[in-house]
């Protein structure tokens, strides 16, 4: 609990209003790969070929969630489903869900920050669909969702590799543990640059 109340303050430190209550934002990325075939693919993963289009952005790829906090340090990625499924469904059926669902995962009042792929819940607040009033109120609020779409795409610009497809015959399973690694080392270089910067700071 004590982290996630440091993850708020980090965001509340980047609110422009103050807005103390966002503990993560969310939101899925394609990642891009060529069409497996059927060699590609392996024999428990329940997709063939066709469902791995992403008709929105012509591309063949992989649905990759991620929840990230005011650094765009990356606090939970899945990769579980191919890229013709929306946001809304790799969430519903993410182990994310699950721990949000359970008692007291969140404290009271603390939610994440999503798009309008999702929906309002006691554990999420996406915009709102409206009166001028809440254009206002949705301004502050995309100002915080932001940091993932900011997450994503340093993570794309750091590692080359994910600004073409992910080469052939590379199975899905490797793709998505390939993915994971890298995040992880994304995570790494924020980590690595604040035990430099703090120190740095300290001498001026």
């Amino acid at each position: 609990m004590k982290i996630k109340k440091k993850v708020a303050r980090g965001f509340k430190e980047k609110s422009h209003i103050g807005l103390a209550n966002c503990v993560g934002a969310i939101d899925g990325m394609l990642l891009w790969i060529h069409k497996p075939n059927k060699n590609d693919l392996e024999d428990n993963i329940g997709f063939g070929p066709k469902n791995f289009f992403c008709g929105r952005k012509k591309k063949f790829g992989l649905n990759m969630m991620g929840t990230c906090d005011s650094r765009g340090y990356f606090m939970d990625v899945e990769i579980r489903f191919p890229g013709s499924s929306s946001d809304f469904c790799a969430f519903l059926n993410s182990s994310l869900k699950k721990k949000l669902e359970q008692v007291f995962f969140l404290a009271n009042g603390l939610c994440l920050y999503g798009d309008n792929a999702y929906v309002n819940t006691p554990y999420m607040v996406v915009p709102f669909k409206g009166s001028v009033d809440e254009s206002k109120v949705n301004y502050f609020h995309s100002s915080l969702r932001i940091n993932i779409e900011c997450a994503f795409g340093i993570l794309v610009h750091r590692w080359g590799i994910l600004r073409k497809p992910i080469p052939v015959n590379i199975t899905i399973q490797k793709t998505t543990s390939l993915l994971m690694c890298l995040c992880k080392l994304h995570n790494f270089c924020i980590h690595e640059s604040e035990s430099i910067v703090q120190p740095l700071m300290k001498d001026v």
